[in-house]
Formats: structure tokens, C-alpha cells, sequence
């Protein structure tokens, strides 16, 4: 209760239990020296040179022993170099590194005591801007998305454990006029908001950590395809598509502008539409410019429509239910014109 108190009035180190990883070599101490080298798997973790670290080591029974904060100066495949020595020699398997940030002062916490000893408390801070702020992951196209136009594909799983929530809305106003009234629509067509619900092993968190990094957040835009399997795809070819005819072909001619594929294997694709064709029992999805080679409309998981979307806001919730799975919440909202405006 007393280091709640100080929490109220000054910054403090929050560790990223997500990123935890073990020493995997004894450290001894007292060696001299500028630069110490702790042994470990930083990969696929949020290490980056410049950010404090906290290193816990445990006793027998699994009780903090001391805690030891540090720098890191350079991250490797199997090591961080970090500022300082260590206290004490560090045993691996007993010695625990965390990534801290600088969080800003929590006006309030919430406790609830379970016994006269134990008590849970939950506090929600805000990471500190300045030195102490982890950088951006990636910039550019992120490894493992494809892109179009300049501008990656982004094709979640949806974790269908839980519904995908879609809202359509459309932008406009609406006057009084007299007894009647005017409404003013802007832009050709409803906007599409999406919640995804992402459950992903740790290389495919990291990979989709990378990807909200790249975009800044809202701030840079890229193609969602939407995870409705809208079409069945009779044929792949480099510069159509040919789908079973289904619904209304006046109306996909009028309201399709991009088509999107995902697949079991191969990078997604989005690609423009130039026209559709009628064909009976199937229509075609003649492409503005050429698919692949050797694409096969077996290795098609779905086929929908493509949107350029950005995120809806410019944060992300990231659950780590253990250590290799983490559940990643994330909002896209649809684009409806883009363009350079002078200034």
C-alpha cells in the first residue's frame, strides 16, 4: 500500500511481463569492464537498444531474491549488452529480464483485499513521452504482408471464438427544412468499421505488432480484405478471376472497385477491378493489372472485396495469455477518397 501512495507522485518502471525472458548462461559478477553481456533469447521481444531493463532473480522457492536495473546498449540473436554490472552472480534458470517503460504518475488504484495479507490491485497507467518511450518496430511494408499500390495488405484471422462486430455508417447531415427535411450524404457509399479479434502464436503477434507500428497508428493507411467469404472461386488466372454467380450482377458492377484473395500459403493479393463479365453460371473479375504466375484457385482460402482502410484509433489492446499465445483486439475503419491537399 505504500508503493501505491508513491505511484501517485512520481513516475515508475512498469515491466512488459509479454516480452519476459530467462538467462540462459551464469553471469558472474564483478569482472570490470564497460559493456556486460547477459545471455538470453531477446528475439521476437521488445528489446531495443536504449530501453531500461529490469533483471529479477529469484531464490529456490521462486521469491524475488533482488531486482537490478540496467540498459541496454545492443541487442543480439542470443545476448543483450547492457550498461552495468550486476550485484550479485546471476544464476540462468533463476533470473528473470524484463523491457520497463516510464509510466506517469496513477492518480487512482483500485484494491481489492482477498485476506488480512493478500489483496488484488488493478492500476492502469500511461507510458511516459520522451527518451524512455519504445521506438517504432517498423517502418515501411512489414515482413509477411503483402502489398498493392504502395501500400501493404492487411487479411486477419478472426478469432471466431467471438463474433466480428461490422458497422456500417454512413457520413452526412441532416436538416430541417420547412416541415420536411434535407439530407446531405458525403461520399458514394457506407463506411465499414470492424473489431478484430486476433489469437496468434508469438511470431504472428510480434509480425502484427510490427504491422500497427508500421502504420503509425491511424496515420498510414493499407488495404483490409474483408474476412466474409464472399465468393466461390471456380478459376484463378493472372488477369481474372472467375467466380459462381451469386446475387445481383448489376449491383457487384456497380458497388466492387477491388478485389481481394487470401490464401493458405501465398501473400494475399489486391488488385483493382477493371470489369466484370457475365458468363452464366459464373462471373468474371477481369483485373486492372496481373495477378501472379501459378496462383491455383486451390490454395484460395476466400475471396472478397478489399477496402484501404486505416486503424480507428491509434492504440491496440494486447493480451498475453501465455507465454507463446497472445489475443490482439484491433479497429479498422474504411477509406472512402484520399488525396494530396495543398497547403
Amino acid at each position: 500500500m505504500l508503493n501505491l501512495r508513491g505511484m501517485a507522485s512520481e513516475t515508475w518502471a512498469c515491466p512488459l511481463y509479454g516480452d519476459q525472458i530467462e538467462l540462459t548462461e551464469d553471469f558472474t559478477s564483478g569482472l570490470g569492464g564497460s559493456v556486460f553481456s547477459l545471455y538470453c533469447e531477446p528475439l521476437l521481444r521488445r528489446f531495443p537498444a536504449g530501453i531500461r531493463i529490469a533483471v529479477v532473480n529469484l531464490d529456490p522457492s521462486g521469491d524475488v531474491n533482488w531486482v537490478h536495473f540496467t540498459q541496454v546498449l545492443n541487442r543480439y540473436t542470443d545476448r543483450l549488452d547492457v550498461s552495468s554490472d550486476m550485484p550479485y552472480d546471476t544464476l540462468a534458470g533463476r533470473t528473470l529480464i524484463y523491457p520497463c517503460l516510464d509510466m506517469e504518475p496513477v492518480a487512482t488504484a483500485s484494491v481489492k483485499h482477498i485476506s488480512s495479507t493478500k489483496a488484488i490491485v488493478n492500476v492502469t497507467a500511461q507510458e511516459m513521452i520522451g527518451d524512455s518511450a519504445l521506438p517504432p518496430s517498423w517502418t515501411g511494408i512489414a515482413t509477411g504482408f503483402g502489398s498493392y499500390d504502395g501500400l501493404p495488405i492487411f487479411a486477419p484471422d478472426h478469432n471466431w471464438v467471438t463474433s466480428l462486430d461490422s458497422k456500417y455508417s454512413m457520413d452526412g447531415s441532416l436538416y430541417n427544412q420547412g416541415r420536411g427535411k434535407i439530407i446531405d450524404l458525403r461520399g458514394a457509399h457506407p463506411r465499414l468499421t470492424q473489431k478484430f479479434n486476433l489469437q496468434l502464436n508469438r511470431t504472428d503477434a510480434y509480425r502484427m505488432l510490427n504491422f500497427f507500428d508500421s502504420r503509425l497508428g491511424r496515420a498510414i493507411p493499407f488495404w483490409t480484405i474483408d474476412s466474409e467469404d464472399l465468393w466461390e472461386v471456380d478459376a484463378v488466372a493472372t488477369g481474372y478471376v472467375d467466380i459462381t454467380a451469386v446475387g445481383d450482377f448489376t449491383k457487384m458492377q456497380e458497388d466492387f472497385d477491388y478485389v481481394g484473395l487470401k490464401f493458405y500459403e501465398d501473400e494475399s493479393q489486391v488488385k483493382a477491378i477493371h470489369s466484370f463479365q457475365d458468363n452464366g453460371a459464373t462471373w468474371r473479375i477481369v483485373l486492372d493489372d496481373n495477378l501472379p504466375s501459378g496462383l491455383s484457385v486451390n490454395n484460395v482460402l476466400y475471396c472478397s472485396r478489399a477496402r484501404k482502410s486505416r486503424f480507428l484509433k491509434d492504440s491496440l489492446s494486447e493480451v498475453w495469455v501465455n507465454d507463446g499465445i497472445c489475443e490482439i483486439m484491433v479497429q479498422t475503419i474504411e477509406l472512402l477518397q484520399e488525396g494530396s491537399v495543398s497547403l
